[in-house]
This record gives structure tokens, C-alpha cells and sequence, in this order.
């Protein structure tokens, strides 16, 4: 069978990927702002983490992958949004502290105040962690799907050139329900 290239995924890893991470980001935001940072941690640190893999997998790749600057400005974008999601936390942490206080925890104005001060931040940088993060992704999805076009392009290039016989379509006949498996004609034409 010829290798194909996937087109229905690569347009899915974009097209189905950045509604997710959205949708998912907005979920994170939302639950940053109304639960204490204990429940927040988990996620958030998970995160963290899965971004700055990203980062460490795209610095690696950039040793040794032809297009070099492209892979390194992805794990700049990536290693930015780690950075930007620990300081989300940092402000979670420090809401949750300032509201304990013995100070602020019996005015209900400043409770409220510090919470919508909080909220704004969080929101800002989880903003700006997103956008960076989304950046990242697009560039190494698509530098990635280029990668895979071209081998799919070379292996069936070499194949060609080898003399072997690649075949373009299975045929299948619908009334007998029996199928045939012979190769394509070499001009392409059957």
C-alpha cells in the first residue's frame, strides 16, 4: 500500500486542537478565580509541566531537525507560557494567603477586592500564557505535518525509483463484492 500523508489529521490537529486548548483554558480560568488554590494546584501544576515538556522536546528537536530556528522559537514560546502559568499560581497563592489574614478576612469589602484584583491578573496571564503557548503550537504542528508530507513524498519517491509498484487505488466491485488487489499500470492509468 502507498504511504499517504494524512491530510484529515493535520487539518484536525489544528482545527480541533485550538478549540480544546480554548475551551480548556477558559475552564482553568473560571476555576481559578472561584475555587481556593488547593483545588487550583493540581491542574495548573499539570499544566505547568506538560508545557514545559513541550519546551524541552522542541529545544531537542531543534538540534536536529533541518529548520532549526523555527523549533527554537516554539520552545521559547513554550518555555514563556511555563513561566507565565507558574506566576498564575504564584498569584493564586498569594490571593488565598492575603485573604487568611486575620486583617482581611473580617472586612467583606477586601475580601471582595482582593479576590477581583486577583481575578484580573490571573486572567491577564493566563491570557498572555495561552496566546504564547498557542504560538508554539502552531508553528511546531506545522513544521511537524511539513516533516511527515516530505518523508511520506521521499519514501514513495525512493520506491518509485526502485522499480517497485505502488498502487494508486484498490478497485472494488460492487456487484460481485470481490475486489482487486493488482497493481496500478505503471503509466498511472489502468
Amino acid at each position: 500500500m502507498k504511504p499517504e500523508y494524512p491530510i484529515l489529521y493535520a487539518r484536525a490537529s489544528k482545527f480541533l486542537a485550538v478549540p480544546l486548548i480554548t475551551y480548556f483554558s477558559t475552564i482553568y480560568v473560571i476555576d481559578a478565580i472561584q475555587e481556593p488554590s488547593v483545588k487550583v494546584f493540581p491542574l495548573g501544576l499539570s499544566i505547568f509541566g506538560i508545557t514545559a515538556a513541550l519546551s524541552s522536546m522542541s529545544f531537542s528537536m531543534a538540534r536536529a531537525c533541518d529548520n532549526a530556528d523555527v523549533a527554537k522559537y516554539a520552545g521559547e514560546k513554550f518555555l514563556h507560557s511555563a513561566i507565565l502559568l507558574i506566576q498564575c499560581l504564584l498569584v493564586l497563592h498569594i490571593r488565598d494567603t492575603f485573604i487568611e489574614t486575620e486583617l482581611v478576612k473580617n472586612l467583606s469589602y477586601a475580601v471582595i477586592t482582593v479576590r477581583a484584583i486577583a481575578a484580573g491578573i490571573v486572567i491577564l496571564v493566563v491570557t498572555a500564557a495561552f496566546w504564547t503557548w498557542f504560538h508554539g503550537y502552531t508553528e511546531l504542528n506545522q513544521i511537524l505535518w511539513e516533516n511527515w508530507r516530505q518523508r511520506i513524498e521521499n519514501i514513495n519517491t525512493v520506491a518509485q525509483d526502485k522499480g517497485a509498484v505502488i498502487p494508486s487505488e484498490v478497485k472494488t466491485d460492487v456487484l460481485n463484492k470481490a475486489s482487486s488487489t493488482e497493481p496500478a499500470s505503471p503509466s498511472g492509468q489502468c
